[in-house]
């Protein structure tokens, strides 16, 4: 299996911490490439775990000859359209399994289309189950539903006594950014509300943030911090009572990973209405809905509501979530 993706920030980036955890053999390659969190292409610790992360103009010259050259069956992750993805795919009989996460569109779909082979496509909210089921052409593909696995097995924490909300989905970004990804939103209710507020770094293109929460005057109130591995960033989900993931249009996934990682804990989203699974998260009731034109409406639920909530989250991450990821994709290739 090739697995094929075209974005990839090894060890800090959620979406690429789930392909690396799809493979069943560390033998099957990754394909990708790099423009963002500094992510440094073709390193050799990289390519000794057969993880090949190309400059960004040199990646669909390599994906495609190898698609044409290769035999061997691909799982891609890529929410983008071209006629390079589909020639190459198509070149050669082999089963493709497609997994979707954002921009799913009927532009997308479409592509999908014209792809031959096709065995499975995954996708991570209900609406775009059905959204995708709909408007696929050859109705014996399954389309599946299957949530992104979280950093750990389902498990309830302690609750803090403050309310503490936790954003940990930073790509760093100009003022304009941190209106658009939600942030801008985030400390404004941290300036209005009793809550303080964590931000989990992935980088530190900080200056616009940092200018912010100093002129809202807040800076007792929020923490900026940068885990050094695994256990230091899953006590700051633990010292959470919210994960907050609120932006002003759904430029995100449309399952945030960091969302799943907090319900997993028993935490409570505070999710934007532009996300997907926001629908989810109202019908379950696994957090509160946010809009930032009402803002000032906005009410955190008493004691004993988020006791059941925090409750509610936990029995359904124990439902739904697999850990890892392997163990959903294995199902869906084992049929296939």
């Amino acid at each position: 299996m090739i697995y094929l993706t075209n974005f990839f920030a090894r060890k800090i980036e959620a979406v690429s911490k789930q392909v690396e955890d799809s493979r069943l053999n560390t033998k099957d390659p990754i394909v990708t490439c790099c423009y963002f969190l500094n992510q440094k292409p073709l390193r050799l610790e990289d390519i000794k775990d057969n993880i090949w992360i190309f400059p960004m103009w040199l990646y669909p010259i390599v994906a495609f000859l190898l698609l044409t050259f290769s035999k061997a069956d691909v799982h891609i992750f890529e929410d983008e359209a071209s006629a390079w993805r589909r020639i190459s795919l198509n070149f050669r009989k082999r089963k493709v399994f497609v997994s979707l996460f954002k921009d799913i569109d009927l532009s997308l779909v479409n592509h999908l289309n014209s792809l031959n082979d096709v065995r499975s496509v995954i996708v991570e909210d209900k609406k775009s189950l059905e959204f995708v089921k709909k408007h696929l052409s050859d109705k014996r593909i399954p389309v599946i539903l299957k949530y992104p696995s979280s950093l750990w097995v389902p498990r309830g924490s302690n609750t803090p006594r403050e309310i503490n909300l936790l954003f940990a989905s930073w790509n760093g970004g100009d003022k304009n950014t941190l209106v658009e990804r939600g942030i801008y939103d985030l400390l404004n209710l941290v300036k209005d509300t009793a809550a303080t507020c964590t931000i989990i770094l992935r980088d530190h293109d900080t200056k616009d943030l940092l200018k912010l929460i100093d002129h809202l005057g807040i800076t007792k109130k929020v923490r900026v911090v940068f885990p050094e591995n695994i256990t230091q960033l899953r006590g700051e989900f633990e010292k959470s009572q919210y994960v907050v993931i609120i932006p002003r249009s759904p430029i995100m996934k449309y399952v945030p990973n960091s969302i799943i990682d907090g319900l997993s804990l028993g935490k409570p989203c505070i999710i934007s209405g532009d996300l997907r699974f926001a629908e989810t998260v109202k019908t379950e009731k696994l957090g509160i809905l946010f809009d930032y034109k009402n803002q000032n409406k906005f009410r955190f639920p008493s004691k004993n509501d988020y006791k059941e909530m925090s409750l509610k989250c936990l029995n359904w991450a124990t439902l739904n979530i697999k850990h890892p990821y392997s163990k959903s994709l294995s199902e869906i290739y084992s049929n296939n």
